[in-house]
């Protein structure tokens, strides 16, 4: 698998990153998986991966996090009420259109729509990767247990700068030095 992990390779898959969520979820992971997914959508625009997301039942839970939306250049958000984002063949559709194998995906729940949506994904024949900071549960037990399953099935479990660097392959590239000052400006923000 390590060696299909190229840029013409991957697809992008957000699940479910709404700001609604985020009051079950411990503050310090949620930001820690927000800057991780900001870094991800804006590597992933510049080295043109295709980015699809959705959103959970948008009525009662609201839009992605705003941060993220300001970032996004990818597909429009999906809506969607069903557990597994393949459950939706519109869904289904623009991931088979992007006529990429790999699919990287990040977001929440890790132990409900990730994990399924994780599963379809590997029972439709993709390599799935699945980035463990940029996926959050209600609890740490929940999170490690859907990572648990999620690898057991055959996914690749990652973090998000082992992806990033293993996409750049070496240092003083324009894309190197672009992704080192986002990691610098999304710090300075913090502090």
């Amino acid at each position: 698998m390590w060696d299909k992990i190229k840029t013409e390779n991957l697809q992008f898959l957000l699940v479910d990153f709404q700001e609604k969520f985020f009051k079950i979820l411990d503050r310090g992971h949620v930001d820690t998986v927000r800057r991780n997914i900001l870094l991800l959508v804006r590597m992933f625009d510049r080295l043109g991966i295709p980015m699809s997301g959705t959103e959970h039942y948008v009525k009662g839970l609201g839009h992605t996090d705003s941060r993220v939306l300001e970032a996004w250049a990818g597909e429009p958000f999906s809506d969607k009420v069903i557990f597994s984002c393949c459950g939706d063949p519109v869904f289904r559709r623009r991931i088979q259109d992007q006529n990429r194998p790999v699919v990287v995906v990040a977001g929440l729940e890790t132990h409900i729509c990730v994990l399924q949506t994780t599963l379809d994904l590997i029972d439709d024949g993709y390599q799935v990767v699945v980035l463990m900071d940029a996926c959050l549960s209600s609890t740490t037990l929940r999170w490690k247990n859907g990572l648990e399953l999620m690898k057991d099935a055959g996914a690749v479990v990652m973090n998000t700068e082992t992806l990033l660097f293993k996409l750049l392959g070496r240092a003083a590239t324009p894309d190197f030095k672009y992704m080192v000052g986002l990691i610098k400006e999304m710090q300075s923000a913090e502090s």
